[in-house]
């Protein structure tokens, strides 16, 4: 019974589909695909993956292990943590293998390793801002994007390279990057940026891979090499003198093509290492480094703040070479009697004092006029010339120095200058390492400050049209005793005030009774040939002095004839002297210095 009533069930819902009992359509049958037509696709298809590797080498000062590696997809010169990344092996070899949508992607490589024992190469003070430069090297762009390579901050390194390079990352492809860093910024084309790129290429070849033509391919040995860290060094000097003040984009390369052997040249003639000589900022490279980009068009009139110009050696011209008329300030070291001089503008007067552990002494003095003709013995023509003392106007400029005849023979003298501004860390170090008993810190010095170096390139012997003179008093030089010398120059005190030691040759004299002061004499050869004999006096010491010469006699014709040697220096010898000029007359800073120095001496004057 139940089975019939299922039965009738099942029946009776056949019976309502086919009758339309229900709005659903009766699904078509399925369409068998045709031969040779490919049917449409339906939904999302999977996406394509391509493969990518990049192989390289990280070389600087030698390889790089341990540093971290990335493709910077962003291109925002930092290692993002989903960018696909590796690390160096020992060797400074790395691989990276990723995937990504796009089959030729666009990305940096950037490598980042920590190293607190690697320091940049020299920097030097930055030449100055002050110079008219040509209009198309003048664009101001974003000081984000600089001319300075740097490669380590604080013991952090980072190199960066285009993807073009076959993974290479060394500090030439870094230096590519960011003068390409700086095309960007300036908004220029692709054409414009491919042809800066082009010329770059064949100036980094030209200066880092003569024979290869290949240098931004460089192996850890080639960065390692005397040869490529020379270069590289100057390099980075030149980059770092002209700083940011240049948007002229090929300037530091073509400076460097242009000079670079100029540089290493001067660094052999000064018998320097290459590091050594950069390491002392030499003016000579300052001028080099000027005039080549005068040479080149990119600035019109020389930019650094140290090279002496037109307008400082009038200044010079107007108060050191002023037959007397100067304004300038000397202080010698204890090896010279601590002695200093203050020149202020009058041609009769000047101060004349010494440093001592108690302060300053010395007064100022009336200078008189020396009317007597002197003559000095002049090598080249064997003759005794009119000598002339003061220093010219007119002499041979080069660079920082003047040079000219000194004492009207043909030995030459040079000055050679450096000029500060006062404002400046480098000038305040200076004056810093002072006695502070001249409380320099509390003048108000001028915008600009000279200090300068002599160098005479052979002793000079001079006197006067009518020397003293002393009948020689032996056969010989070597028969001549302490108590001849003693005898002879000092008649008015011998024997009763003069004590002599011949194993010594000391002479001790008493001016005043109970005081006597000591001399010793040598024998020398003058600058003509001649026998001379020097008598030195000696101090009681401040601050370590000993002596300076007493007198000098000319031994010739059977007499001492009183002269003066003038002898030769190098610019080394007075690296412990402060011998200063400047603009005296400017702001009466000439009368500020003198009523400084004034207050700081000894209301009784010695």
């Amino acid at each position: 019974m139940f089975t019939k009533k299922l039965g009738l069930i099942l029946l009776s819902s056949s019976l309502l589909i086919a009758c339309g009992g229900s709005d659903s359509e009766v699904p078509e049958p399925p369409v068998e695909p045709q031969p040779g037509v490919t049917p449409p696709v339906t939904g999302n298809p999977d996406p394509t993956e391509y493969d990518h590797q990049v192989q390289g080498v990280l070389a600087f000062e030698g390889a790089i292990g341990g540093a971290d590696i990335c493709i910077d997809l962003d291109m925002n010169s930092l290692c993002d943590t989903n960018e696909p990344s590796s690390t160096t092996d020992n060797d400074g070899q790395y691989q990276i293998d990723w995937k990504s949508e796009v089959e030729v992607p666009s990305y940096y490589l950037v490598a980042n390793w920590v190293d607190s024992t690697r320091s940049n190469v020299s920097q030097p003070q930055i030449l100055s801002r002050s110079f008219k430069a040509n209009k198309r090297t003048s664009v101001e762009v974003s000081k984000k994007y600089s001319n300075r390579t740097e490669v380590f901050n604080d013991g952090n390194g980072q190199l960066i390279a285009l993807s073009e390079h076959q993974g290479a990352i060394n500090a030439l492809t870094h230096i590519e990057f960011k003068r390409y860093e700086q095309m960007l910024a300036q908004g220029l084309d692709e054409n414009e940026i491919a042809d800066l790129r082009l010329q770059l290429g064949w100036l980094v070849d030209g200066l880092y891979a003569a024979d290869t033509g290949n240098a931004y391919q460089v192996t850890p040995n080639i960065s390692n090499s005397e040869a490529f860290k020379a270069t590289y060094q100057t390099h980075m000097h030149v980059a770092a003198l002209i700083g940011d003040q240049l948007n002229a984009t090929l300037a530091i390369e073509k400076v460097l093509a242009l000079s670079g052997a100029a540089i290493t040249a001067l660094a052999e003639e000064n018998q320097l290492s290459l590091t050594e000589f950069l390491a002392t900022d030499p003016i000579e490279v300052r001028y080099i480094v000027s005039d080549s980009l005068i040479a080149q068009g990119y600035i019109e009139t020389p930019f650094d703040e140290k090279i002496i110009n037109d307008n400082d050696w009038q200044v010079l011209r107007e108060n050191l070479f002023n037959d007397g008329v100067n304004h300038d300030f000397t202080l010698h070291p204890p090896s010279s009697l601590s002695t200093f001089t203050l020149e202020y503008g009058e041609a009769t007067k000047f101060i004349l004092g010494f440093v001592s552990e108690d302060g300053l002494t010395g007064r100022e003095y009336e200078r008189t006029p020396d009317l007597t003709e002197e003559l000095c013995w002049d090598n080249q023509s064997n003759a005794w010339k009119d000598s002339d003392t003061s220093y010219p106007n007119e002499g041979q400029i080069s660079n920082n120095t003047i040079s000219f005849s000194s004492f009207g023979t043909t030995v030459q003298t040079k000055l050679k200058f450096e000029k500060y501004n006062t404002s400046s860390d480098t000038w305040n170090s200076i004056i810093n390492a002072q006695p502070p008993a001249f409380n320099f810190e509390q003048v108000q010095w001028p915008e600009y400050v000279y200090r300068y170096y002599v160098e005479q390139n052979d002793d000079v012997m001079c006197k006067a049209a009518d020397p003293a003179t002393f009948v020689m008093p032996a056969a010989s030089v070597a028969a001549l005793t302490s108590d001849d010398i003693a005898r002879t120059v000092w008649s008015v005190f011998y024997p009763d005030n003069v004590i002599i030691d011949e194993d010594k040759r000391e002479i001790k004299v008493s001016y005043t009774a109970g005081e006597y002061s000591t001399f010793i004499w040598e024998h020398d050869t003058s600058p003509n040939g001649s026998p001379l004999i020097r008598i030195i006096s000696f101090h009681e010491p401040i601050n370590g002095q000993t002596q300076s010469t007493f007198q000098e006699y000319l031994v010739q014709d059977g007499l001492l004839i009183e002269v003066e040697i003038n002898q030769s220096s190098n610019f080394d010898d007075f690296s412990d002297h402060l011998l200063l000029s400047y603009d005296g007359e400017t702001n009466g800073f000439s009368q500020h210095f003198l009523a400084h120095i004034k207050a700081l001496l000894p209301s009784t004057q010695p």
